[in-house]
């Protein structure tokens, strides 16, 4: 029975010390009462300021009972049930908690769990074979965690899922595991008993969405973890029961302690996504008081006209919870601080643009907003997308994650708005996507002739054309000087998103070399006897080894300088089937005849050759 005694403590902050008030309090506190109640216990408030718990009749018997925002309280119970307790409350309006069948005293005879919805529709469960089943907490996805009973004081830990299945779960080595609170993202924390030294040791745990647990303590000190926000933070106390102190335990696993000032006790009980924790505090002389951390550290402590305990804080920072007072347990709301500060939001693109402000890839943006300190905490973020890609939404949390994929320039619009309504200026992000790669050309300078060819040094130019970010940089020119057909130049060109084209070559032809012609006749040609006979002087022919002779090009001409007397031709050049020209001169003459001889040829690159040779008949002094 000690043990139970604890967990009820522990679990839904049934309040097991009476102390006297200790006056002073900051912002506006509400007391209220459930109708025909003797004792009013809130246990959770949403974000809505929804606040559910139980409150007691003449009898004793607890009944659930939901406050809305303005103030109208509708009590419920499970129906055939003789008493029902309400635990947590999520942003939907769905309700967990425990209901009992059977006498006597409800609050020690077999708890069954239920969950009902925003209309007041009831659905109940039970861990199969469990003879007591105890929800904790529901999280935004009707998700509900809890305990239940195995045998004797042995307890294990459950999460039931939206769609109604249960998993149970156990802390490895723990015989008691007792699940305290779940968040929006299935993670769940609570504390377990393990053996030791002949008793017990409390040890925290937290359990993620997959089912895998970390156990941890606070300076090796018995550790009571009740509650985890949004964000992975946990708080709770560590300690023995009268004599513990505060803890917030960061997603990484960094654990902070802290005490209100004067306290010999801290009992943190709740937190909310931005970092404010509630509960109670002892003082020295066993005064109880109500505090509120910020996300800072500062502690604020706050009284009713009565000892309080608060048990929940909702994203706003309102707080709600129970105080005794000479007459009777009554419920109170603390209403949030006063907040007029608007949220910021701080945007982060993955990956980053270029140094041209360029992606070539999907960008993802993460906008991070985040509320001034001791502010009511985000609420949520609204964007939209125009230009290339359109769209938009509403998130309704303080992250939200963009994926921007249309080519061209989008413009991002986003603001967040906090609890208390608080809407920051827009602001704008432009993001710029080019995914495909620039078209890419070359040009040659000089251009080749109609043979496609060159006979001079051939540079190369590159340029490219890119419809949305346009070009960036293109290879340099490259000048190519030596001869060779078949030569390449190749280059790219890059966009200012960093894509990269195809290459793009020019194939270039260059011939320096003017054709060969050999075969002429040698210096000191001379016919003899002058017979008038036709003498063969030369077979003369042309070569190009590189780009080749070009066709028609290959010409050999002759001249003499005496006039043909007798008409018969004196130079007489034929082609042979190889396409030399054969060259035959008339061996006759006057006074002395001189032969000019002239061979001229070009190559397909057009560089051209001329060569001359001379051929005499001398004087015949005989006749």
């Amino acid at each position: 029975m000690k043990l139970r005694r604890s967990l009820q403590c522990a679990a839904i902050a049934l309040g097991c010390l009476v102390a006297p008030q200790i006056p002073g309090y900051a912002q506006a506190i509400t007391i209220f009462d459930a109708p025909g109640s003797t004792g009013t216990f809130p246990l959770s408030i949403n974000p809505a300021g929804e606040i559910t718990g139980y409150y007691r009749d003449l009898q004793g018997y607890p009944h659930g009972f939901v406050r809305d925002a303005s103030g109208t309280i509708t009590s419920f119970d499970v129906p055939g049930s003789i008493g029902t307790a309400a635990i947590s409350i999520n942003p939907a309006g769905e309700i967990t908690g425990v209901y009992y069948t059977s006498a006597p005293y409800p609050l020690d005879r077999a708890p069954h769990g239920f969950v009902r919805d925003a209309s007041g529709t009831f659905s109940t469960f039970d861990v199969p074979g469990a003879p007591e089943t105890y929800p904790t907490s529901i999280n935004p996805a009707g998700e509900i965690t809890g305990w239940y009973l195995t045998s004797g004081t042995a307890h294990q830990g459950f999460v039931r899922h939206a769609r109604g299945t249960i998993t149970s779960f156990d802390v490895p080595g723990a015989y008691s595991t007792v699940p305290a609170s779940i968040n929006p993202a299935g993670e769940i924390t609570g504390v377990y008993w393990v053996a030791k030294d002949g008793g017990s040791f409390r040890q925290g745990f937290v359990r993620d969405a997959r089912g895998t647990i970390t156990s941890f303590n606070v300076l090796g000190a018995s550790t009571t973890p009740t509650s985890i926000n949004s964000a992975g933070e946990i708080t709770g106390f560590y300690g023995g029961f009268s004599s513990g102190q505060g803890f917030v335990r960061d997603a990484r696993g960094t654990i902070t302690s802290f005490d209100p000032p004067g306290s010999r006790e801290a009992n943190p009980l709740s937190i909310k996504p931005a970092g404010e924790i509630t509960g109670y505090y002892l003082d020295s002389a066993y005064g109880r008081h109500g505090f509120v951390r910020d996300a800072r550290g500062t502690i604020t402590s706050f009284d009713l006209p009565g000892v309080a305990l608060p048990t929940s804080i909702n994203d706003a920072g309102a707080i709600t919870g129970y105080y005794f007072g000479s007459d009777a347990i009554h419920g109170f709301v603390r209403d949030a601080p006063a907040d007029t500060i608007p949220p910021g939001t701080t945007p982060t693109t993955s990956p980053g643009p270029n140094a041209n402000g360029w992606n070539n890839t999907n960008v993802t943006v993460t906008l991070n907003a985040t509320d001034n300190p001791g502010g009511s905490g985000v609420k949520q973020i609204q964007f939209s997308l125009s230009g290339a890609q359109s769209g938009g939404g509403v998130v309704n949390a303080n992250t939200a994650s963009v994926v921007i994929s249309g080519e061209g320039t989008t413009t991002l619009t986003y603001s967040a708005q906090d609890n208390a309504g608080n809407a920051e200026p827009q602001k704008t992000l432009i993001i710029q996507i080019d995914k495909t790669p620039p078209g890419a050309g070359a040009v040659a300078s000089p251009k080749p002739n109609g043979n496609s060819w060159n006979n001079t040094n051939v540079t190369v130019t590159f340029s490219g054309t890119d419809a949305v970010s346009g070009i960036d940089f293109c290879t340099g020119a490259i000048t190519l000087l030596g001869e060779g057909a078949g030569q390449s130049a190749s280059g790219t060109c890059t966009d200012k998103a960093g894509n990269t084209s195809a290459p793009a070559a020019a194939t270039i032809n260059i011939d320096r070399t003017p054709p060969v012609i050999s075969g002429m006749p040698a210096a000191g040609c001379s016919l003899w006897p002058p017979n008038h006979k036709l003498v063969q002087v030369a077979v003369v022919s042309a070569a190009d080894p590189l780009s080749g002779v070009a066709p028609g090009s290959f010409e050999v001409m002759g001249t003499s300088n005496e006039p043909d007397a007798d008409r018969a031709p004196q130079v007489v050049i034929t082609r042979s089937n190889a396409g030399d020209f054969v060259v035959q001169l008339e061996a006759g003459g006057g006074t002395g005849r001189v032969y000019t001889l002239t061979a001229t040829a070009s190559d397909l690159a057009g560089n051209t050759v001329s060569t001359t040779a001379i051929c005499t008949v001398a004087h015949d002094q005989r006749k």
